[in-house]
């Protein structure tokens, strides 16, 4: 299995940089990890066509056929165990 991890725009922040560097380092024994940076658009007077824009940067990197998770501050909250069950639901449902 292979993990996408569509990111928009550049990471500014060295702790989230650690956390990803992390993840990878557990998950490396199960599968591979990829980053993909999409460009962030500038923020214009019209905010729904900055993100229609930035929403098709990330469209290009998906392939028919992917499972989109898409990681928010207001989603649901996994634990790490909750997390490994999840992604070993969706490599059973794969097979």
């Amino acid at each position: 299995m292979t993990i996408n991890i569509l990111m928009v725009g550049k990471n500014k922040d060295l702790s989230i940089d650690e956390a990803i560097k992390s993840f990878e380092k557990k998950l490396r024994p199960f599968c591979r990890i990829r980053l993909i940076y999409s460009k962030d658009e500038r923020v214009t007077d019209n905010p729904v066509k900055t993100l229609e824009k930035e929403a098709e940067h990330i469209e290009r990197h998906l392939q028919p056929g992917d499972f989109k998770v898409v990681l928010d501050e207001r989603g649901k909250l996994f634990s790490t165990l909750e997390f490994t069950r999840f992604f070993s639901d969706l490599e059973l449902e794969e097979k």
